[in-house]
């Protein structure tokens, strides 16, 4: 195969676990409805449902998540300085 001189690099894609952010949730917002969860998010009540059984999400849409719950990612994820190091240099 021919290479045309180009150098393309992939990142590792940079993720945080999402058990932390369900359990923010159902400490913090237990009487709600999933349609007020995903209001709050502001994404599709099938996203969230779905998000119960990945193991990870994108280190943006965490923070993003958290933002809209009102709290700092720090607070739901205990250690976001260690997980995020380095993703925003």
């Amino acid at each position: 195969m021919a290479s045309l001189g180009m150098h393309m690099t992939y990142s590792k894609r940079r993720t945080v676990p999402t058990a932390p952010l369900m359990r923010y949730v159902k400490l913090n917002y237990a009487d709600a409805s999933l349609e007020t969860i995903s209001d709050i998010l502001q994404i599709h009540k099938s996203n969230y449902t779905n998000m119960n059984y990945r193991g990870k999400i994108q280190w943006q849409h965490a923070d993003l998540y958290a933002t809209r719950l009102g709290t700092h990612p720090v607070n739901i994820w205990h250690n976001w300085y260690e997980l995020t190091k380095g993703y925003n240099d």
